[in-house]
């Protein structure tokens, strides 16, 4: 092991007095007729006594791969003897340096600085002084360490794991032991000039390092101020003091040293730094500190930009998180660059990644309406904070804007929408029993404007698109807000529906904050749809007030089936499409629903009710052992559940039969009954169902057998929704089909046509209209390969033709 090396063998030693033979050519008389024999003799016995040998030291510690402060922590950790014979070594040099030089400035003092230079270069050849850095990198490291002890109330690296090591392992007096080699008194020969050159790179990497140590994965405390405080006390004014530096040689800190090593521990986490925002604020706004001290903008852009691509843009990402993180880009973004440059630069391939997601606006939209907490996907305090951020958009009182208006397109005024100074105040004031509506009183300081910078010469964005809200940056990815108001409408109707109740309060709001945003006009269906529901509510209550007086007045003989009911009335013309899949009600069933017609009938005068016999929701109640369980279940499941009740047994193509659908949907809306042990398959035939015995088989069956209140809902286990509307892509495709005649027309007249030619001559008089739905080239092309697909047309070198 190193350990057992004898270190004394790097070095030549010979007595001090060797300068005998100097002290009698002096006292000969002859050195003032023969200088330069003195000069020669001097620097000759130097040589030959405080040789240092450069191979030998390179062998006693050889890492070219560390940095400064690494080397310095290698070398006190890993080497500290050969670190402390060196260093008794070069006090051996420094006296005997010293003793001719006093000798000489005694006898010939107008040769004293010639001597010095000669005794420096033939001593502290370049080859032994590259072979001494890693040892006086050392040195400095603990001079730094006494420097932090000295000034503890401005080293914010107190709890550096390195540093306290080092303080358990090394002589507390270690530093001031070899202080004295490198001091400058007039009669000492100084070795001060080894570290010149080291100041510097030592001081940067050891700052670079500790700065990483500190905050490296640390987001939420700022650390500018601390960092310049201690290279303001620990570094300049005691650490430089105690190796000498003086003041007159070039400073080893720069000004902007502390923004420098802050971004670039930063720079590697500038995307999980933007994806953790707001959380993450104090970072961001010391990020927006080191901008303004370096203007190094399009660094950030660089960077960042790339981690964007890399990590969030592939198609492994769901939509939902690529709009959490478009969210946090824009937000952080901003803080950091005012200018919003920044921000439309990184966030432009986000945007485009958005707009070719089909289920983008379905995000933002449910973004935009959801209570925090109540979300799917991902479901932590990030999202939470992020739908919270975007119902805040809901508070501004501008609307959308998506196309800026000829006289603000240029101008500077119209930066009301976005605040990132808080020149805002916001003031609620009740404007309905439910609806709070935010007013925000503009009060803008024209002392904290800044001009653009200097990138955004070389960006054509426009100014005007940098400056709006979130919610205009999202509307505008699809350029128009047609699609976010279909999204909306179709969102509105799931949550009616499926709440199951008439409560619309929530709703109400929301719409109230949207008609501000998008216009009154635009929101004429949704208020229709909130109308209905409660409409339905007064109508469901006035018709089973009447079902409750005329009930003692029937007959008791053969009456069928009876139920309570409550009913959601629907003005099918202003409510999104639903899939139509229906079956047929057994009969001793559809009394209730044609009692409930025939009151409304009489209620409306000329309008009747065409039911949906698939939404909605049953309550049953099921007897397994003489225990109750109460289910929601869908009507479907309900009636399937009635045709037990006749008969025990059924084959899957009886009850299809019966109720007038595919064998499908019956095996998919018995699978629940078969997982509790209410139903099951017969021994010998698996398309039997019959009724199970008491006992329940299954383990879902036992597990709900031992609770004493059973409440379960299975109505959604159907499968799909029975209340989901037609996808986006199926409306279009209907919606597009009345134009198909137009497209054949031009293509028999034309020939073959691009997509982007048909799409534009569409647009001049269907596809621009303000009815319906917003049709993209996207959704064209959707439509025209759907042609394709059927034979209809054909695609060469992506040229139409019919087929």
């Amino acid at each position: 092991m190193r350990e057992n090396v004898h270190y004394w063998g790097f070095f030549s030693f010979q007595p001090m007095a060797i300068i005998g033979g100097l002290q009698a050519f002096v006292e000969s008389g002859l050195h003032s007729e023969y200088p330069v024999v003195l000069l020669e003799s001097a620097l000759h016995t130097l040589r030959s006594t405080c040789y240092l040998d450069a191979d030998a030291l390179k062998a006693a510690y050889s890492r070219p791969d560390l940095d400064p402060f690494q080397t310095a922590v290698c070398v006190l950790s890993e080497h500290l003897k050969v670190f402390l014979n060196l260093f008794q070594r070069l006090h051996e040099i420094q006296e005997h340096a010293g003793a001719i030089c006093r000798l000489i400035h005694r006898h010939l003092p107008s040769e004293i600085h010639h001597f010095e230079v000669a005794a420096v270069a033939s001593l502290f050849t370049p080859d032994v002084h590259h072979s001494l850095e890693p040892f006086l990198y050392a040195y400095m490291l603990l001079e730094l360490n006494a420097a932090e002890s000295d000034t503890p109330d401005y080293n914010c690296f107190f709890e550096s794991i390195v540093t306290s090591k080092l303080s358990t392992q090394l002589p507390s007096d270690l530093a001031e032991q070899c202080r004295h080699i490198f001091s400058l008194g007039p009669s000492e020969f100084s070795l001060h000039f080894l570290l010149e050159d080291l100041v510097k790179p030592f001081i940067e990497s050891a700052f670079l390092h500790k700065t990483e140590e500190l905050i490296l994965n640390e987001y939420t405390s700022s650390f500018i101020g601390p960092l310049r405080d201690y290279l303001a006390h620990v570094v300049e004014k005691s650490w430089l003091k105690r190796i000498n530096h003086i003041k007159t040689q070039s400073n080893p800190l720069t000004p902007q040293l502390a923004y420098t090593t802050y971004y670039c521990v930063r720079r590697q986490e500038l995307f999980r730094v933007m994806m953790d925002y707001p959380e993450s604020r104090p970072a961001v706004m010391d990020l927006k500190a080191y901008l303004m001290e370096t203007h190094a903008l399009q660094d950030l852009i660089d960077a960042l930009g790339k981690e964007v691509r890399i990590r969030l843009l592939h198609p492994g990402v769901h939509t939902d998180e690529i709009l959490m993180g478009y969210g946090c880009l824009v937000r952080g973004l901003r803080e950091i660059d005012p200018s919003s440059v920044a921000q439309d630069i990184i966030c432009q391939p986000v945007a485009s990644c958005l707009r070719v997601r089909d289920d983008a606006v379905h995000c933002i939209v449910d973004r935009l309406i959801t209570p925090p907490g109540h979300q799917n996907v991902v479901g932590d305090n990030e999202e939470d904070n992020q739908v919270t951020g975007l119902q805040k958009e809901l508070l501004l009182p501008t609307p959308l804007e998506v196309e800026p208006t000829d006289e603000v397109r240029d101008g500077d005024a119209h930066l009301v929408a976005h605040d990132p100074n808080g020149s805002f105040t916001i003031t609620s004031n009740a404007a309905t029993e439910d609806v709070t509506v935010c007013k925000i009183v503009v009060d803008l300081d024209w002392d904290r404007w800044m001009p653009d910078p200097l990138e955004a010469l070389h960006h054509t964005g426009s100014p005007w698109k940098r400056r709006i809200d979130l919610l205009s940056l999202l509307v505008g990815i699809y350029g128009s807000k047609k699609s976010f108001l279909v999204e909306y409408r179709n969102l509105l109707s799931q949550r009616l529906l499926r709440q199951l109740s008439f409560d619309t309060a929530v709703q109400v709001r929301h719409l109230e904050l949207l008609k501000l945003r998008f216009g009154e006009s635009d929101m004429q269906d949704c208020e229709v749809m909130l109308k209905d529901i409660r409409d339905s509510r007064r109508i469901s209550a006035f018709v089973a007030d009447v079902i409750r007086t005329t009930e003692g007045e029937r007959s008791s003989s053969d009456d069928p089936i009876r139920f309570p009911l409550q009913a959601f009335i629907l003005s099918g013309e202003y409510w999104p499409e639903f899939h139509r899949e229906e079956f047929k009600l057994p009969g001793t069933l559809s009394a209730s629903f044609s009692e409930f017609t025939s009151y409304f009938e009489k209620m409306k005068g000329n309008r009747t009710l065409n039911w949906m016999s698939k939404l909605g929701l049953v309550n049953v109640t099921l007897d397994r052992g003489g225990q109750g369980v109460s289910m929601d279940v869908s009507p479907l499941q309900a009636s399937i559940l009635h045709l037990f009740t006749q008969k025990a047994r059924w084959s899957l193509c009886d009850i299809s039969q019966q109720l007038e659908i595919t064998t499908s949907t019956v095996r998919r809306s018995l699978a629940p009954f078969l997982q509790r042990g209410f139903i099951e398959q017969t021994a010998g035939d698996i398309e039997t169902y019959r009724v199970c015995a008491d006992n329940p088989t299954s383990e879902v069956a036992k597990t709900e057998e031992d609770q004493t209140d059973i409440n379960v809902s299975i109505a959604e286990q159907e499968g799909q929704s029975s209340t989901d509307y037609l996808p986006g892509r199926e409306v279009l495709n209907v919606e597009l089909q009345v134009f198909w005649s137009y497209i054949t027309g031009m293509l028999t007249n034309l020939g073959g046509m691009s997509l982007e030619r048909i799409h534009s001559m569409l647009r001049m008089f269907a596809l621009g209209s303000n009815d319906g739905a917003e049709y993209t080239r996207q959704h064209l092309h959707q439509f025209l390969e759907l042609k394709v697909r059927d034979g209809e047309l054909v695609c060469e070198d992506d040229i139409y033709k019919l087929a």
